[in-house]
C-alpha cells in the first residue's frame, strides 16, 4: 500500500545556487550592498558584499572570477539566516 504525503505548504527550502552567475544573482538579491567592478587585465576586478554586519571585499585578476564570487558567496551564505524556511548546501 502507497502512502501518499502530504506537501507543508508553508516548508521553504533554500538551496545554495552552484553556477558562478547564479550566485551572483543571488549576492545581488540578498545582499544590503553588493558591487561587482569588472576590468582587462592587467587592472584589478573588485566585489564587496554585506549583509548580516558581514562585509566581503576582494581585488582579484579577472581570470579568477568563478573561484573569488564562489569564496564571496560562501562566507555570506554562512552568515545568512532566511525569514522562513531552511537552508541546504
Amino acid at each position: 500500500m502507497l502512502v501518499e504525503e502530504k506537501r507543508d505548504p508553508n516548508l521553504v527550502v533554500h538551496n545554495a545556487p552552484s553556477c558562478t552567475c547564479s550566485r551572483m544573482v543571488w549576492l545581488g538579491n540578498h545582499c544590503e550592498a553588493f558591487q561587482l567592478a569588472l576590468a582587462e587585465k592587467p587592472h584589478k576586478s573588485m566585489i564587496t558584499a554585506t549583509l548580516a554586519g558581514i562585509t566581503v571585499k576582494t581585488d582579484f585578476a579577472i581570470d579568477d572570477l568563478r573561484e573569488v564570487v564562489g569564496e564571496v558567496f560562501w562566507q555570506i551564505w554562512h552568515s545568512w539566516t532566511p525569514a522562513a524556511g531552511s537552508k541546504v548546501e
